[in-house]
């Protein structure tokens, strides 16, 4: 069920991002990466609670059901700001909006303008510009009523013509769930501001319904509110029943394993968070885990089949009986649980556009032991625009240089001089490509939430707290492995997967009820990246020498416990040797470059955290020797075998990939083969707006004002208005600030007022009946500057798309013209 919303701004307004524009604007709006202003789930959920709040407070049919809600915030000290329900009864605010006891059970996205649903690439939208404006504000002495000293700041306020589209919604789609959907609506209609100042003329707004078509539609609205009138003040409400689908059995077999490439773009900031080690603050990881894409699977899946409900109505016969006749419970436990699926951590990828087509680069993060110089850092790229000293693995050397040792251009004594820095770990992620380049990896992006008191209706006081994110606009790849071709199919159907060619919508990550988590999916069957992780080199051209030394590197981190349930910290020869089997005796270790970190994650079904495990950090490398004896066929199928099955715990969650001789270590990475990966059409990122929408309309006439700044700058005869002194500049600035009050008047009119400016009988003196000048100054010196700045005007008028584009270029005329007259 989803109930689609637009928020029609009737006056700017203004929502913080907690940070300001450089060291002009104090507080900027919240934007997303592409920079177009944003406002977030969390604001909208925090609007339509409080108009649900407010209907049923104001409602005679609904205060009844209100009223316990109302006693439990009233007995708090701190005025009611964290009081919810409790018990068998639910009020309809904790209900539909959910508290500490329950989870909501709807969802409320992040809203982007009409038109700018999808994240663009590059930057269409100006920072301070495009749907914005700069606005000075200043503190009053309330003593002396005077502007307060120092207290002068700036911020942007939100264009008033920008329309917020956003959805509502819910996994089921039933009676109840419509009855739930028409007391949003009511409760939406409530809503009249938001934002910071809304009590002082900003944030007047009215949200409306769309239809299928993403339009705005009267006769939606109507039935949105006649089902309201019907299920909630005439009380012929629904009840809510869950009926569990029958699974279709499907045939049993075997065959080669299927691999599906997964791509995935954020259109909202995604928190795939750490445990909250820093009090109020959600640390956030640098990729999306695999158990993070698995864990929204399986709830996908639990939610298609009302798996929940199931499970509640069992007995305690359930695993003995009922387990093996329930296809749907059985399916997912075998698929998602017992290895027959395994999901891959989603890293980074590198977008390069192109005219027809864009590309991605997988990336790795970059393994531990590849040093590099602490002053030029990176891998040594032909070509390349900076100096590079060049990036080495060392986990098969036979000794660490303890500096660089990049030839410089200087000679001594007929030798290049060698760079004396010292290497450090390169860290990071790095593109799989030719050369590879260093890259930082996905952006990230905090973002503060204050709590708000609903009786004050203000921040309450020490209820602060902030997620870092993975920012919008970014793409991710991955990969799930089946079992064979019936796994794969019976996953489809148990996540209800779309079928080739279709973007899958999901949610991943912490506070997706909130404004954070969607994602657009793309699945291609057949295509690995795990073998781009590994340079897309077969492992028969990366080791062919049955005796040299091998590299082993984790290409995602590792849960490897000992026999005795210690966790591996670090590599070692008996770890290698349970690795890598019998008939292969390890000799020795080369070097060794390892980290462990601490697992956590959590388990939503319990509402409770998963037991912590300790892995080997991915990029973590070792280098061995081997005792003379296997043929290379032989240790060459073995090193397939493992690199096939992984090593170590929970390998069906993306932990335990790893590679042996990456071919990054040979000569820089030259030797890789092209990696690169062709983005579907349907994940492209968006050029610029659709046609004929809110967010064009405000490209446009942003675009015209900066084609019309450009002309000022070029052609505007500055010396024509500052020729005749001081007196001169003075009536100049009176023309500009006339000007700047009247440039909504239509052209026309403005055109012939100039123009009579230099009339005796705009100046007559009333008590002599005489003009107060002998020589009338507009009609003399000032005529061809009066008519130059007419040329202005006309032009203005004639390339301004609209009449608001109109009104802000006159008003830049204007302005330009008080500047120039100074």
């Amino acid at each position: 069920m989803q109930l689609k919303l637009r928020l029609t701004l009737r006056s700017d307004y203004h929502t913080g991002s907690g940070a300001g524009i450089g060291s002009q604007v104090d507080s900027a709006l919240l934007r997303d990466r592409d920079a177009v202003p944003v406002l977030r789930g969390s604001t909208l959920a925090g609007l339509l609670r409080d108009g649900l709040r407010r209907l049923l407070q104001t409602t005679p049919v609904l205060e009844a059901s209100f009223a316990a809600h109302l006693t439990a915030e009233e007995a708090r000290d701190d005025g009611g700001a964290a009081a919810y329900c409790t018990g068998a009864v639910v009020c309809p605010l904790c209900q539909i909006f959910g508290s500490p006891a329950a989870p909501k059970r709807w969802r409320v996205s992040s809203a982007r303008p009409a038109g700018a649903s999808t994240p663009f690439a590059g930057d269409i939208w100006r920072i301070g510009r495009t749907g914005a404006q700069v606005a000075a504000r200043v503190r009053i002495n309330p003593r002396d009523r005077r502007a307060h000293a120092r207290h002068l700041f700036k911020q942007e306020e939100g264009d008033r013509r920008l329309q917020f589209d956003f959805t509502v919604a819910c996994d089921d789609d039933d009676e109840a769930a419509r009855d739930e959907a028409a007391l949003i609506f009511a409760a939406a209609r409530m809503v009249r501001r938001f934002g910071s100042a809304r009590r002082r003329g900003r944030g007047e707004c009215f949200i409306l319904a769309l239809d299928s078509h993403g339009q705005p539609n009267a006769e939606a609205a109507d039935l949105w509110l006649e089902h309201f009138r019907r299920a909630w003040l005439n009380g012929e409400r629904a009840a809510i029943e869950r009926h569990a689908p029958a699974w279709r059995p499907r045939t049993e077999g075997d065959g080669d394993a299927v691999r599906v490439r997964v791509i995935l773009r954020s259109d909202e900031p995604l928190v795939a968070a750490r445990r909250a080690a820093a009090g109020n603050i959600f640390d956030c990881l640098d990729h999306i885990n695999a158990s993070t894409f698995w864990g929204a699977l399986a709830a996908r899946a639990a939610a298609q089949w009302q798996l929940r409900v199931r499970e509640d109505e069992r007995d305690a016969q359930f695993y003995e009986d009922d387990y093996r006749h329930d296809g749907a419970y059985r399916a997912f436990v075998e698929l998602l649980l017992r290895g027959a699926v395994r999901v891959t951590p989603f890293y980074p990828a590198s977008l390069l556009p192109g005219d027809g087509t864009d590309f991605l680069y997988p990336m790795i993060p970059t393994p531990l032991d590849v040093l590099t110089c602490k002053a030029y850092p990176g891998f040594r790229r032909p070509g390349a625009p900076v100096v590079e000293h060049g990036a080495e693995g060392f986990a098969a050397a036979d000794e660490i240089r303890e500096s660089c040792g990049a030839p410089l251009g200087a000679s001594v004594d007929g030798e290049r001089e060698k760079c004396p820095m010292p290497l450090e770990r390169l860290g990071g992620f790095v593109q799989l490509r030719s050369y590879p380049p260093h890259d930082e990896g996905a952006a990230r992006r905090d973002e503060m939430h204050p709590r708000i008191n609903p009786v004050t209706q203000r921040v309450a006081t020490g209820d602060l707290f902030g997620y870092e994110a993975l920012d919008s606009g970014q793409f991710y790849i991955g990969e799930i492995w089946c079992r064979n071709r019936v796994a794969w199919e019976s996953l489809g159907e148990l996540a209800a997967l779309p079928a080739d060619g279709e973007v899958l919508r999901l949610r991943l990550g912490k506070a997706t009820r909130r404004g954070y988590g969607a994602v657009a999916v793309w699945f291609e069957s057949g295509a690995s990246v795990v073998e781009a992780w590994r340079g897309n080199l077969p492992l028969e051209q990366r080791v062919t020498d049955a005796n040299a030394p091998l590299t082993l590197t984790l290409l995602t981190a590792a849960i490897v416990p000992d026999a005795w349930g210690r966790f591996h910290q670090s590599f070692t020869r008996e770890l290698l040797a349970d690795t890598i089997g019998a008939g292969f005796e390890i000799t020795g270790l080369k070097e060794v470059f390892a980290a462990a970190d601490f697992v956590d994650t959590f388990n939503n079904h319990l509402g409770l955290p998963r037991w912590r495990d300790r892995a080997l950090r991915a990029g973590s490398a070792v280098g061995f020797t081997r005792a003379p004896g296997a043929d290379l066929p032989t240790l060459q199928a073995r090193l397939k075998e493992i690199e096939a099955a992984g090593i170590g715990l929970r390998r069906h969650e993306g932990f335990g990939q790893v590679v042996f001789n990456h071919p990054l270590y040979v000569a820089g990475g030259a030797g890789m083969k092209d990696t690169a990966v062709a983005v579907p059409d349907a994940l492209r990122l968006a050029r610029q707006s659709k046609t004929g929408t809110m967010a064009a309309t405000v490209e446009s006439e942003d675009a015209a004002l900066d084609r019309w700044l450009v002309e000022l700058r070029e052609e505007f005869p500055k010396g024509l208005f500052t020729q005749d002194g001081e007196k001169g500049r003075e009536r100049w600035a009176a023309v500009a600030r006339w000007l700047h009050d009247n440039a909504s008047d239509p052209t026309e009119q403005l055109l012939t007022r100039l123009k009579d400016f230099g009339k005796p009988s705009l100046l007559i003196n009333i008590q002599r009946d005489e003009p107060r000048d002998k020589e009338n100054y507009f009609a003399t010196k000032g005529r061809a500057a009066i008519e130059r700045l007419g040329e202005f005007l006309r032009r203005a008028s004639e390339s301004a798309p609209s009449n608001e584009a109109r009104r802000r270029m006159i008003e830049t005329l204007a302005d330009y013209l008080s500047i120039t007259s100074r």
